[in-house]
């Protein structure tokens, strides 16, 4: 089974090519859903598959409205929520992991693909590789150096 892992619009856009080609040859795939955005229009005007597993939304609006520290535990908490039920799925189903470039999902996949060790997933790093080299792009890069550095594929 190969499953699909993606939380913002751009990884939406940017796996709909595979998405449909994987429903072109009829391979079996799962999309995972993390919520990071709210994909569900432009999952619509794509034309692509809902989610077979679906994360609920990310608290985006609230971190933006509260003190720092509150907010900073916030996405922990939502880090970890989202970490667990990674780690459900990729038990119960998981052989092969496709998961995008450089957003903070990135490590919560590969750490949670590893700490099944003993499933033997196959993770494959799409659209791998460094952005740039600023101040804004290197948290980003730091995402996609662990994404790169513990894929199979890239």
């Amino acid at each position: 089974m190969i499953h699909v892992v993606y939380g913002t619009r751009a990884e939406l856009i940017k796996f709909s090519t595979l998405i449909r080609e994987l429903k072109r040859r009829k391979l079996p795939f799962k999309l995972i859903d993390t919520g990071d955005h709210d994909t569900s229009e432009l999952r619509n005007e794509l034309n692509l598959p809902r989610p077979h597993h679906h994360f609920g939304k990310a608290p985006r609006g609230i971190w933006s409205t509260i003190i720092f520290p509150l907010a900073v535990s916030l996405t922990i908490l939502w880090g970890l929520y989202v970490f667990a039920r990674l780690l459900l799925v990729f038990f119960k189903e998981g052989k092969i992991i496709v998961y995008h470039g450089n957003t903070k999902i990135v490590p919560l996949v590969v750490f949670a693909s590893k700490l099944l060790f003993f499933k033997k997933l196959l993770l494959v790093h799409y659209e791998s590789g460094l952005r740039g080299n600023t101040k804004e792009s290197r948290v980003f890069d730091f995402y996609s150096k662990i994404g790169d550095h513990h894929a199979h594929l890239l």
